[in-house]
């Protein structure tokens, strides 16, 4: 009987836990400054406390695919996530995304600029699936 009553304690911690401790995906849409869309995909990322990491599979405007690492944290609605390993000029660049003026705080679509190295940038919107 115990042993039962163990069992159904760690299944409702499986999915009581935040689903982004499981793994969240998001689809992403990359933006020129000029609000051309450039790139589009989904970030798969899990979360430990405040830490993010994750990878992303994306794919240019003219099909390519291509793939990079994530790794970042979250405080209260405000990411900041770095791009690892991008086979273009915009590996290593930091994104901070947060919740649009006038969303509510509930909402699962994020916006930010992302800052290259290289000092020019790009937007990155993001929404939960």
């Amino acid at each position: 009987m115990l042993g039962l009553a163990a069992k159904a304690v760690v299944a409702l911690v499986f999915v009581t836990t935040p689903a982004l401790a499981a793994g969240q995906i998001w689809s992403v849409i990359e933006e020129s400054s000029s609000g051309v869309m450039t790139v589009q995909g989904t970030w798969t990322m899990t979360g430990d406390g405040d830490k993010i990491t994750g990878k992303a599979d994306m794919q240019f405007d003219d099909g390519k695919p291509f793939a990079y690492s994530l790794e970042g944290s979250k405080k209260g609605d405000i990411y900041t996530v770095t791009l690892n390993g991008r086979s273009d000029d915009k590996s290593g660049c930091v994104w901070t995304g947060h919740i649009p003026a006038g969303a509510d705080a509930g909402s699962a679509k994020l916006i930010g600029k992302a800052q290259c190295p290289s000092g020019s940038g790009f937007v990155i919107k993001a929404s939960r699936m």
